[in-house]
């Protein structure tokens, strides 16, 4: 039945109808027959995008079966297609000639600190250093497992200035040991305290190789005070003497003022008021007791002494006997 039939038809089955009724009806109708239409030119183009990437694997598949025994490296392939269908992977940049591949490129960590394996470095602990002075020590630089490769020595201290000498040890083999000095300066403004100095001793086989020691540096007052005490008795109203010393040190030579620090508790007085400041030098004086003012028993006269950058302290234990 063509199209006119259908019409006719439908006229016939519908006499009284309007024509707007008829011409609606109609429009439907040949909607309806162009819609197949439509669908297979909106699916067209998927197909066609679709074919090249199959017959692609159809010919991998191909090729497969005429050469079972082939390697992979012989089978034919489609560029841009791999025997999965999927992308090929991404191509590396050819390794320059001569140069290590990146895999093998490794920077190894920069070592502070490593293990001679050649020789050894060990300094005297400890040292002394008056401000304004200088004091030396010594470093003795051990040789084993080595063959007398040059090493160079190196120090550092806390606030203070400090060299190595020689600066630089050679011929240093087996079972030989060679003595280094390590000097320390103070300056004269240096605080009373313990201080920390450090030598370092670089080189040996591996030119690498390092070795490091710590010393204990410190920085005593300039001047000590002490005064005779123990077994110091008197009997009560006769003369009661003590002596007492100001022991100065190496570079040291300021004045040193002295007073009685508890004149209250105990009725003293000295014989004189400050000494003069000699380096390497020990200067006395004398505490005067008033004993008629004191009862029998135990007492301490305490000491202080000052220069204008430090004080000491000192006690003098002393005993009044019963009358």
């Amino acid at each position: 039945m063509n199209t006119g039939d259908v019409v006719a038809k439908w006229r016939a089955m519908s006499p009284g109808k309007g024509a707007a009724a008829f011409w609606g009806a109609l429009t439907a109708l040949l909607l309806l027959a162009a819609l197949p239409l439509v669908l297979l030119s909106m699916t067209a183009p998927s197909s066609k995008a679709e074919k090249p990437l199959e017959d692609g694997r159809r010919l991998a598949a191909s090729a497969r079966n005429a050469a079972p025994d082939s390697s992979p490296s012989t089978v034919p392939s489609l560029p841009g297609i791999d025997d999965a269908g999927s992308k090929p992977p991404v191509p590396q940049r050819p390794a320059t000639p001569g140069a290590p591949a990146l895999s093998t490129l490794v920077t190894p960590a920069a070592a502070d600190h490593v293990r001679a394996t050649d020789f050894d470095l060990q300094c005297w602990p400890t040292m002394s250093v008056v401000p304004g002075t200088s004091s030396t020590i010594d470093c003795d630089v051990s040789g084993f497992n080595g063959d007398g490769t040059e090493i160079s020595l190196t120090c550092r201290a806390e606030g203070m200035v400090c060299r190595m000498s020689p600066e630089t040890v050679k011929d240093v083999k087996d079972n030989r040991t060679v003595v280094a000095k390590l000097t320390v300066t103070a300056p004269g403004s240096a605080s009373v305290g313990t201080y920390t100095a450090k030598a370092m001793a670089a080189g040996g086989e591996t030119g690498a190789a390092l070795e490091e020691t710590e010393v204990d540096v410190s920085v005593p007052p300039p001047f000590s005070v002490s005064c005779e005490s123990i077994g110091a008795a008197f009997e009560k109203g006769a003369d009661a003497r003590i002596k007492c010393w100001v022991a100065f040190q190496e570079g040291s030579a300021d004045d040193v003022a002295l007073t009685i620090k508890n004149p209250r508790e105990v009725p003293a007085t000295l014989d004189v008021a400050a000494v003069r400041g000699v380096p390497n030098q020990t200067r006395s004086f004398t505490i005067l007791l008033s004993t008629e003012q004191l009862e029998s028993r135990s007492y301490m006269v305490r000491i202080t002494a000052s220069s204008l950058r430090y004080s000491q302290e000192a006690g003098a234990l002393f005993q009044i006997l019963p009358a």
